[in-house]
């Protein structure tokens, strides 16, 4: 959903610059030439969350709870429902946490796997009498806000490369923190 959302964005912004109406708003030189640019434009219309693209892998957690201060913020807005903001930020905490990893201890990287499972079980369990939001949609929307730099992604690569070939089970209770 986040990625469709976003091509269809960037087609808009590209048909657009290809002509039609004056926009008084927009100063005739602008020229949207690099995805960094469309990036930026969608996050000054309010279209996209802004997000931080420091180089660090964790990104900036003033608050020290485990979740990059750009994803919290946009948590806090989008979802009013408590248990619904506490899935999420569940599973935004758990996304942050695999990129930190040591991915040469097997005990830790089992361990952040099975967290990582009941994170998505309890978005999928909160988010499924709610027929306004897709819980799949919720789990990519802050997979892709978590991996948004080179750097991020490649962290991820990296972590979900060092399970290959390990076995887990999906929790049957207790897969909510709160």
């Amino acid at each position: 959903m986040f990625k469709s959302i976003l091509l269809g964005s960037f087609c808009l912004i590209a048909l657009s610059a290809c002509g039609g109406e004056n926009d008084s708003s927009a100063p005739q030189n602008e020229k949207i030439t690099t995805k960094e640019q469309v990036f930026q434009k969608l996050e000054d219309e309010g279209k996209l969350p802004k997000l931080e693209r420091t180089d660090s892998i964790l990104g900036i957690d003033k608050d020290q709870n485990g979740i990059r201060d750009d994803i919290d913020a946009h948590i806090e807005q989008k979802y009013k429902d408590e248990l619904e903001k506490k899935a999420v930020q569940q599973f935004a905490r758990n996304s942050q946490q695999k990129m930190a990893v040591n991915l040469e201890n097997e005990v830790e990287l089992q361990a952040s796997s099975y967290e990582a499972d009941r994170a998505t079980t309890c978005v999928y369990k909160t988010f499924k009498n709610n027929p306004n939001i897709d819980a799949s949609d919720v789990i990519d929307e802050i997979g892709n806000m978590t991996t948004n730099t080179k750097k991020r992604l490649q962290a991820y690569y990296k972590y979900s490369d060092a399970l290959d070939g390990f076995v887990f089970t999906i929790p049957q209770r207790d897969y909510c923190d709160e």
